[in-house]
C-alpha cells in the first residue's frame, strides 16, 4: 500500500505522458514496489541523460532499498522541480536528503 501511494505521487509529479517505453517500464516497476528493477531500468536512462526525470526514480528507489549513500549522491541530479517531493519520499523511507 505504501509503495503504491508513493508511486502514485511520482506518477503525478513526473507526468507519464512520455513516449519512452523504458521510462514507463521503470515507473511501472517502481509503482509495483520492485525498486531494484526500477533502479536497473531507470539508471541507464538517467546516466545517459536520455530522461532527466529518471533520476527521481533512481534516487527514490535507492531510498527504499536502503542505499542512503547512493540516494544522496544522485539527489543533485534530480530535476529541481522534483527535489522537494523526492526528499519527502526518501524521508518516509528513513533517508534524509535535505538538511
Amino acid at each position: 500500500m505504501r509503495s503504491v501511494l508513493f508511486g502514485f505521487v511520482l506518477l503525478v509529479v513526473c507526468g507519464l505522458a512520455h513516449a519512452d517505453a523504458r521510462y514507463d517500464q521503470a515507473m511501472d516497476a517502481y509503482v509495483d514496489g520492485k525498486y531494484q528493477r526500477a533502479l536497473e531500468l531507470a539508471l541507464p536512462l538517467a546516466e545517459k541523460k536520455e530522461e532527466p526525470r529518471a533520476w527521481a526514480i533512481v534516487v527514490s528507489s535507492r531510498c527504499w532499498l536502503g542505499d542512503a549513500k547512493g540516494a544522496v549522491a544522485g539527489f543533485p541530479q534530480v530535476p529541481s522541480h522534483l527535489r522537494k517531493d523526492i526528499a519527502r519520499i526518501c524521508r518516509r523511507s528513513g533517508v534524509e536528503l535535505e538538511k
